[in-house]
């Protein structure tokens, strides 16, 4: 939930399946592998086909909402948000750009589940990373805004 998003919009969408009746369901798209009817649980990452003004509108009300930041005050940034999304929209690569941004969580996902020594888990991809200069950063001391996770996570 915490990974990085662009903008930390989150244009995706985790699916928690623990159905067994679901998972067979999906065994045959994911080329008959085991571990998809074997694993106790299935993340499924679906990308937002689109993002429209009221996306980016209700992006700052949770930025207004988690931060105690007035709308005003967020103006400015939500002008970039719907100015951003809509050349992504006018250009034709939304869904391109959504769905790498799900990808950013697929790779925090596996990185996290080889740090827990979580069995069946092999991580894919590295990232480099580093100390966040506290001093110079002014989002540091803010707290993170991210969808709530009713809204991020669907259990199946």
């Amino acid at each position: 939930m915490l990974a990085p998003s662009s903008f930390g919009l989150q244009p995706y969408k985790f699916i928690v399946i623990t159905d067994q009746t679901t998972k067979e369901k999906l065994k045959p798209a994911a080329f008959n592998q085991p571990q998809i009817t074997d694993a106790s649980h299935i993340v499924v990452f679906a990308y937002k086909k689109t993002y429209t003004e009221a996306d980016a509108e209700h992006f700052i009300e949770r930025i207004s909402e988690v931060r105690g930041q007035s709308r005003e005050s967020l103006a400015e940034f939500e002008n970039v948000v719907k100015s951003s999304a809509k050349r992504a929209a006018d250009g034709g690569y939304m869904e391109t750009w959504n769905s790498r941004q799900a990808y950013i969580s697929l790779g925090f996902l596996l990185e996290t589940a080889a740090l827990l020594g979580l069995e069946g888990y092999v991580a894919v991809a590295i990232a480099a990373v580093g100390y966040r200069d506290a001093e110079n950063d002014w989002l540091a001391p803010l707290p993170k805004v991210r969808l709530p996770k009713d809204e991020l996570v669907q259990r199946i």
